[in-house]
């Protein structure tokens, strides 16, 4: 009866998941298509795409090489393995790309789509179909979300999936304690804790009460059935989860106890430039809603102040949302990615502001076409601004230059070893020597010049291999075939 109802729930849902997930591939590779496929330029970037080649190749992590120190990358660690220090659901999606396609970016395009599916799916236990889509429509055009979450490497979609299912079984358990509602739940809540593990944990803690509100109300806790579709589902992913954890911290640690993301990594010493807590503020702000959205509160404001007693639910998840904000505004960098566990409900609030537009009369006339207006105006700017990405020539940065290095050697017979040669005052965010998780058998290995000694040792590791030296800091970037490894070029 309950996967009855699922199918039925699937059915109705089905055109307009069609048209998010199509309408979102087709931006994606728009972009693409217009810019090439993006090359990765954050460390954290370059740390997922290591987590996906580990996955690609069949391993969760991998041994720790020889020649190490020539190897070291920001946020990758050596020891007792070498794997990136990030949570893996990022990795697993890029390496379905790869997999796939041979290209990790697809896994981002199909985390973005499916986040985007979820969005709207959630939307849909708070308000009706018609504003659920339309504001699911204006994250999907939204240029700096589709870039940033839809054409890097860097995440978001994944935190956005996992906290939207999470979120939106949570309030449909408040009307139904079904099996594939906990199910959900429980599935919501392991992407979380493998995408963005302090937020998801954070959330949660924080919805236990409503949880346990679900248990007890109604003596819900006497009923059988109440264990088998909502105890029994959750306890049991929750345990899944837990050996999972477990199993991975050991795999790449040695120690279950141990968390993979505090392992000791290299540190190029240099840190994230100091921001305020009101610049991440609003910097969380102008990425999500912007001042044109923001009219939608007053809807927000005055529907829950009429409906308290039915959507308390949705008030409680915006004062948790609004405490994660703050924590991620006061310790973190404050990247809107940190907090996209919780882009649901910010996207909710939106589409339940706008539609309670509807229920303000003036003179007998009600104001719900304000919000369709508001609705247009944004859609209106967002297109132009896409259309602006599509036909604008982006800037030929520091990374498209490693790309072309990459490209050009590809195209020449035989395999290649990079030393990468640095300047005293380069730049430490923009680092060449990131590597493949089988570094032996890569086509382009990047090495760092540790001089002629170590560097010699390592030529003579590689001995079948082409000999390369570049200068990332010399403009343009200068490439230079190494007939022997006393070479100037690597003393300067």
């Amino acid at each position: 009866m309950a996967w009855n109802t699922l199918e039925i729930s699937f059915v109705s849902l089905k055109r307009p998941l069609l048209i998010i997930s199509a309408l979102s591939l087709f931006i994606n590779i728009s972009l693409t298509i217009s810019h090439d496929i993006p090359a990765p330029s954050i460390h954290d970037e370059f740390g997922y795409l290591l987590t996906a080649d580990t996955f690609a190749s069949g391993r969760i992590t991998n041994p720790t090489h020889p020649f190490k120190e020539h190897f070291e990358a920001h946020h990758i660690f050596w020891e007792p393995t070498y794997q990136a220090k990030y949570p893996p659901a990022q990795g697993f999606f890029l390496a379905l790309g790869q997999v796939f396609t041979g290209l990790p970016i697809v896994g981002v395009w199909l985390s973005f789509a499916l986040g985007c599916c979820a969005l709207f799916w959630m939307m849909r236990s708070i308000v009706d179909e018609k504003w659920a889509l339309l504001v699911t429509l204006l994250v999907l055009t939204n240029p700096t979300l589709i870039e940033y979450w839809g054409n890097t490497y860097w995440g978001g979609a994944v935190a956005m999936l996992g906290g939207s299912l999470f979120f939106g079984a949570l309030f449909r358990l408040l009307k139904d304690i079904s099996l594939q509602n906990s199910i959900i739940y429980g599935l919501g809540l392991f992407i979380l804790a493998n995408s963005r593990p302090a937020e998801g944990l954070f959330v949660v803690v924080g919805t236990i009460p409503i949880l346990l509100y679900i248990f007890f109300r109604d003596s819900n806790y006497k009923r059988v059935t109440t264990h088998r579709n909502f105890i029994v589902p959750i306890v049991s992913i929750s345990l899944l989860l837990i050996a999972w954890i477990l199993f991975y911290n050991y795999r790449l640690t040695g120690d279950m106890l141990k968390w993979y993301y505090l392992q000791s990594t290299y540190d190029p010493g240099f840190h994230s430039p100091t921001v305020t807590y009101s610049f991440r503020i609003i910097r969380f702000w102008t990425f999500f809603i912007g001042p044109i959205l923001s009219i939608s509160i007053l809807g927000l404001v005055v529907g829950l102040f009429h409906r308290i007693q039915s959507d308390w639910p949705i008030l409680f998840a915006i004062i948790l949302s609004l405490l994660l904000v703050h924590l991620s505004a006061a310790m973190t960098p404050g990247w809107p990615h940190y907090i996209a566990p919780i882009t649901c409900i910010i996207f909710s609030c939106v589409a339940y502001g706008l539609s309670r537009f509807d229920d303000f009369k003036i003179k007998g006339e009600s104001l719900g076409k304000i919000s369709s207006a508001i609705v247009a105006l944004v859609l209106v700017l967002q297109i132009i601004g896409l259309v602006d990405k599509l036909l604008s020539e982006e800037p030929y940065t520091w990374n498209k230059y490693r790309q072309d290095v990459i490209s050009d050697l590809k195209k020449k017979e035989g395999k290649d070893l990079v030393f990468v040669h640095y300047s005293p005052n380069h730049n430490p965010h923009q680092d060449w020597v990131y590597n493949k998780a089988d570094i032996d058998h890569a086509e382009v290995i990047w090495a760092r010049d540790l001089g002629r000694e170590k560097n010699s040792q390592l030529v003579e590791y590689y001995k079948d291999r082409n000999v390369w030296g570049v200068q990332p800091d010399v403009n343009p970037p200068k490439l230079q075939r190494l007939k022997t490894i006393t070479t100037d070029l690597l003393s300067q």
